[in-house]
């Protein structure tokens, strides 16, 4: 069916394709991207321009939502894999890459109430997170648990020197995994990676399954979506408030003023009355991360994800450890 496959999880591989797509050399191909780690080819890619580049274009996406590809030439099919971060965290918390051990899902449950609102992770700089932190400082909000790589404030990350994101095995499972303070915290302020086009990182996926608060500064109405999956958020998040507006300071800024009201309250009381929300929306997790097959199997290795493991491995796991915590958790 497809005369050239590529996985835009491995090394490389998009710049080595882009460069390949402006020789020509795929005019005459049927071509399957699999790109469901990320949302585009790239912030500046014309996906109805590059049309012209293939004979057939066929792209996995991580996209939530298809307006980033419009308009779209005939020869071209995206198609949505929106769960490939969910799943990624189901299994990265599955301690010791077993099925069978849930320890991590049990400190999950039993943890104690948390002694600070909120905390903020920002590691690879946005102008959106930038903002977030600048009105957290302007509002006095900054706390022992808000960090910011690009100012050298990074207690999740202690290895981190200013300026030096470092990218290798260690910082990646550092950073999509929970900081050992991450339960003292009971809302997780969530800096998502766009805020033009809906897509659900880690960031997103960890609030829930740590069974905190998130409150994400995404895409208009990404939370209204999530509401809309099932999840669930406390009347005191006040979400709908500002989560629906068009310009992302106005996302933000209303976000942070939920915050600062918050802040005055007792955390404690919060973490009590908000134990429905947070309990079902750990479990909605469990059942929503395989609710889409996997896409085109058959291809074999160009389909790996993280972990050394193949999409349909990935995804086999993921239902197997989440069948082990709906009957034991």
């Amino acid at each position: 069916m497809f005369d050239s496959v590529w996985n835009m999880q491995e090394g490389d591989s998009k710049t080595q394709f882009l460069t390949l797509m402006h020789t020509g050399a795929f005019l005459e191909k049927d071509v399957l991207v699999f790109n469901a780690g990320e949302s585009e080819l790239d912030a500046d890619v014309s996906y109805y321009e590059i049309g012209r580049n293939f004979r057939t274009y066929t792209e996995v996406t991580g996209a939530y939502t298809m307006d980033r590809f419009q308009p779209i030439p005939k020869n071209m099919t995206i198609v949505s894999y929106p769960f490939c971060w969910l799943q990624d965290q189901i299994v990265r918390h599955g301690s010791n890459e077993s099925d069978l051990d849930l320890s991590v899902y049990r400190q999950v449950t039993g943890a104690n109430a948390p002694r600070v609102l909120f905390t903020y992770m920002m590691r690879q700089p946005k102008a959106h997170r930038r903002m977030i932190w600048d009105l957290l400082e302007a509002n006095e909000l900054i706390n022992e648990y808000c960090t910011n790589a690009e100012k050298g404030i990074s207690i999740d990350l202690s290895h981190i020197v200013r300026g030096d994101i470092i990218e290798n095995y260690d910082y990646d499972w550092q950073t999509h995994s929970f900081p050992e303070w991450y339960f003292d915290c009971l809302i997780d302020l969530v800096p998502e990676t766009h805020v033009n086009q809906m897509f659900f990182t880690e960031k997103t996926w960890r609030a829930f399954l740590g069974m905190r608060i998130p409150l994400i500064i995404g895409a208009q109405n990404q939370m209204k979506q999530l509401n809309k999956m099932g999840f669930k958020f406390p009347e005191w998040t006040r979400w709908s408030e500002w989560d629906n507006k068009k310009h992302e300071y106005d996302r933000v800024r209303g976000c942070i003023e939920t915050l600062h009201s918050l802040s005055k309250k007792d955390v404690s009381e919060l973490w009590e009355t908000s134990y429905y929300e947070r309990r079902h929306n750990m479990m909605l997790c469990f059942d929503l991360a395989t609710s889409i097959e996997p896409p085109f199997e058959g291809y074999g290795e160009e389909l790996q994800w993280d972990h050394g493991y193949g999409y349909r491995s990935n995804f086999d796991f993921t239902r197997s450890i989440s069948a082990n915590v709906s009957a034991n958790i």
